[in-house]
């Protein structure tokens, strides 16, 4: 019989994780392991639709203020579902997660960190500081094993000192490699989006939320536009701070030279296809796998010392975020043979793997 594994997050829309855990599902024989999901909002999620495709089940457990009420929704929810795993996706909320799987019995509890947050988390309040430490104890307790996208996650939500702890491990999110191969290239992609056959085009995946860093994004583009008039941007992805990215752009009189994509199934072929360099000023991140597609894409990266050595290959070029002008530059600079190295920890079938050594446990 296959274990039931139910992976807890907000919503399953496009976003890094939701990507990979798409990735996993797609792959993984689900004689042996069997994902299904508990989201926190209601409302019809970008993958949905292919998660029931697929065989796979959504459960909606609201999300509440009050964190006795939502303990109680999340233990109904358990007990519904009576999983034989619990994999955490919410950060430190994992904490009162886990606890309550703990009370429902569950013996697979799983807190997986996908991002390191210390930086936002500097100006945290007292209250806010409280509630982070008391999820990490919840977790440090409650959580059979502790998993982190890269040293940095870890040292995030599980402490400095997270390597001499037996259940702390490091596994980097997997991919399909095999989408990235360069038969997959599609000729006419540039000219469906209004790209010039001579176009030299910047390109940027991820969410429209502050830590993506578009505001500066958009500043190395004003900057390098001012020396390369055949310089176009295009931007993958969604979020709440579109529109005013999307002012911003207007106000800097770049709108001709910067295509939106929306959300996209098919980003390694946009990769392949479109992108002559690929730009991530993350203001933060856990691990920043989208740099690993591009570099597996024959992308240059030029991207923010926040990301994790982990990610490059080969084709990355650090910088601080001090000066849009020094980023500008640098892209002019970047050089990539295309020849990447010590990818096998990223194929999805070595991750699968892994995790599934994680999910027999108990």
């Amino acid at each position: 019989m296959s274990k039931k594994v139910v992976h807890v997050l907000g919503a399953m829309n496009a976003g890094g994780v939701e990507a990979w855990l798409m990735t996993l599902l797609r792959n993984t024989d689900k004689g042996l392991i069997n994902h299904e999901f508990i989201v926190h909002h209601k409302e019809k999620a970008f993958y949905n639709d292919e998660i029931y495709s697929l065989g796979s089940q959504i459960y909606y457990c609201p999300y509440s203020s009050n964190p006795f009420m939502y303990a109680l929704n999340l233990y109904r929810t358990f007990k519904k579902v009576n999983p034989d795993v619990v994999h955490s996706h919410v950060h430190a909320f994992s904490g009162l997660v886990l606890l309550v799987a703990f009370l429902c019995g569950i013996k697979n509890r799983i807190s997986h960190c996908h991002s390191d947050t210390r930086v936002k988390e500097k100006n945290n309040s007292l209250i806010r500081k409280f509630y982070f430490s008391l999820m990490k104890f919840l977790i440090s307790i409650f959580a059979t094993t502790r998993i982190a996208v890269s040293s940095l996650a870890a040292e995030n939500l599980y402490g400095m000192n997270w390597k001499t702890k037996k259940n702390c491990v490091v596994i980097p999110c997997g991919i399909d490699i095999s989408r990235y191969d360069p038969k997959y290239k599609n000729a006419n992609m540039r000219n469906d989006f209004g790209l010039p056959e001579d176009a030299f085009v910047i390109g940027h995946v991820g969410r429209f939320e502050e830590p993506k860093n578009h505001r500066f994004l958009i500043d190395v583009f004003y900057e390098f536009r001012k020396k390369n008039g055949k310089a176009y941007l295009v931007l993958v992805g969604d979020g709440s701070l579109k529109s005013e990215i999307e002012k911003k752009i207007a106000d800097l009189d770049l709108t001709p030279y910067v295509v939106f994509t929306g959300l996209r199934k098919d980003v390694p072929v946009i990769m392949l296809s479109v992108f002559d360099v690929f730009a991530f000023p993350s203001l933060w991140e856990g691990l920043g796998l989208v740099a690993v597609e591009a570099q597996l894409a024959g992308l240059s990266c030029l991207v923010s010392r926040t990301v994790p050595l982990e990610v490059n290959l080969g084709g990355i070029k650090y910088l601080d975020l001090d000066s849009a002008y020094e980023w500008s530059n640098e892209i002019d600079n970047l050089k990539f043979s295309g020849n990447i190295t010590s990818y096998e920890s990223y194929d999805i079938y070595f991750n699968a793997q892994k995790l599934n050594m994680i999910y027999e446990k108990n």
